[in-house]
């Protein structure tokens, strides 16, 4: 009998405690699911927790429940030991937060915000902004050109798209002064487009971020990031100044004088 209960306990100890070191920690905010167990298995389908069912959950102070992996990826799922779980949730590499519901559906928040979690991309991003009025919408279709990996010298660049195929993907959301933000991979091309035949040349190569605005059917750089539209024959003036009330500009244009051999008639 001694012999049995300390090997439950034992049994115990390793479901409820993963590592001292551990380097990715899940937490669940919200739970309808209970009793609220988790499973979790690496890429060789060896098991990370105990094995099936796993291990319950850790209830915190603050209500959430949480366990802690050491490992650099792992794959899991939450289930109630009685028959419902949820699907597989796979490839987490940092910490991360769920909502798990009685039904077997589950949502991934952001840890600090609360909202729905937005995926990082794997690559280095730079924002670029266009300004434009009058598109019924908006899309953004970016592309880069990686080297082949072949050592043939008629290996041909292959062209990866990061977004939908044409017209791309559309941009919804707007910021101040009409502009429309996309995260390109830094080093990639994009083009704006209306999804009707209006579009933007291709903006290459673009390695950090830049604001664009849409003047006279083209793409112009914005350098004040303002989203005014300035004509090609227009110049912004820029005048810094303390301690006055107001501010005025008077502008004029000097016209030559008609030639003396003309007649109005």
């Amino acid at each position: 009998m001694k012999k049995s209960f300390l090997l439950f306990a034992s049994i115990v100890l390793a479901a409820l405690t993963f590592s001292a070191s551990a380097t990715v920690k899940i937490t669940v905010k919200e739970t309808t699911m209970t009793p609220l167990y988790i499973y979790a298995w690496d890429d060789s389908d060896n098991p990370i927790t105990a094995e099936w069912p796993g291990s319950a959950m850790k209830l915190n102070v603050d209500g959430t429940y949480s366990a802690l992996f050491d490992a650099d990826k792992v794959n899991i799922l939450f289930h109630n030991n009685g028959g419902n779980q949820t699907a597989d949730i796979k490839g987490i590499t940092e910490d991360a937060c769920f909502k798990v519901y009685a039904d077997k559906t589950y949502s991934r928040i952001d840890c600090t915000t609360g909202e729905a979690y937005v995926e990082k991309p794997a690559y280095e991003t730079v924002d670029v902004k266009f300004a434009v009025t009058g598109w019924d919408h908006v899309y953004a279709y970016a592309w880069y050109t990686e080297e082949s990996s072949s050592d043939s010298e008629e290996a041909a660049p292959k062209t990866v798209a990061l977004t939908a195929a044409w017209p791309g993907d559309e941009i919804t959301s707007t910021l101040s002064g009409s502009f429309y933000k996309y995260a390109l991979k830094k080093g990639a091309n994009i083009i704006f487009n209306n999804g009707n035949g209006t579009q933007t040349v291709d903006l290459s190569g673009i390695t950090a971020a830049v604001c664009y605005v849409w003047s006279e059917n083209a793409a112009v750089v914005d350098e004040d990031c303002d989203g005014s539209v300035v004509s090609e024959n227009t110049v912004k003036v820029k005048f810094a100044v303390t301690g006055w009330d107001h501010v005025y500009a008077y502008a004029w244009e000097r016209v030559k004088n008609p030639s003396p051999f003309v007649t109005a008639e």
